[in-house]
């Protein structure tokens, strides 16, 4: 179990909830879809551009839905909702730097 998959359960545990993290966490780890993603958008970005930001908020939409079964009524509980809101929050300044990468690349931000 990693650091974070060990600290999201015992916040869990402290407010009276049972959740075990093997049941969200799958065997491919997400710094290798981060990367990869990051990877695309940068390119995108360093070449053009067009379309972009539209691209990485449906990406972060149909990452979000992708879970939609997390959501249902008798699993709805708060540690669900705060590990939804970290993944999206997590998205946002992800692609961000993705964004600023490819513009570095381009020699808009820094020439």
């Amino acid at each position: 179990m990693s650091f974070w998959q060990n600290a999201i359960k015992q916040a869990a545990k402290q407010r009276g909830e049972e959740f075990d993290p093997s049941e969200y966490f799958t065997d491919f780890p997400r710094r290798y879809g981060g990367i990869i993603e990051r990877t695309i958008f940068t390119v995108w970005t360093a070449f053009g551009g067009v379309g972009v930001f539209p691209a990485m908020i449906t990406w972060i939409i149909v990452k979000s839905l992708t879970n939609w079964q997390v959501w249902t009524k008798d699993r709805n509980t708060k540690t669900l909702r705060s590990l939804f809101a970290v993944g999206v929050y997590g998205s946002l300044i992800s692609l961000f730097f993705a964004y600023l990468g490819g513009l570095v690349c381009r020699g808009i931000l820094w020439p």
